[in-house]
């Protein structure tokens, strides 16, 4: 399995969430790749040690050719999805860390390990 993940700064709250995501995709051993410009915020502010392979736009996106993609913030950062998805017919899967969620699949604070 293949999975893009797409997000913008993320908030220090949800960095746990972010850790975890990451994490859960390696446990699993999927193959992945992460937005550039989320890739920057995560190894300048969580402790992962890793920098992933990335994406910066449409076209990388389909080359790589994931079977889905994650969005990881609010609303805006899945419309944002929208134009890098385009009419490739990849599912976005929404992770809401913002405020509100209408859009969002999945409430990031269930990502967190209890």
């Amino acid at each position: 399995m293949k999975v893009a993940v797409f997000g913008k700064e993320i908030s220090p709250e949800a960095r746990p969430d972010i850790e975890t995501l990451h994490r859960i995709l390696i446990d699993a051993g999927i193959d992945f790749v992460v937005f550039e410009k989320l890739n920057n915020f995560i190894v300048e502010h969580c402790d992962l040690g890793l920098n992933f392979p990335t994406f910066a736009n449409h076209k990388d996106l389909i080359a790589y050719a994931p079977d889905f993609l994650i969005t990881v913030g609010g609303d805006g950062t899945i419309l944002d999805a929208t134009t890098l998805v385009r009419d490739s017919k990849i599912p976005i899967v929404g992770i809401n860390m913002g405020r509100l969620g209408f859009l969002s699949n999945v409430v990031g604070i269930k990502l967190r390990k209890q």
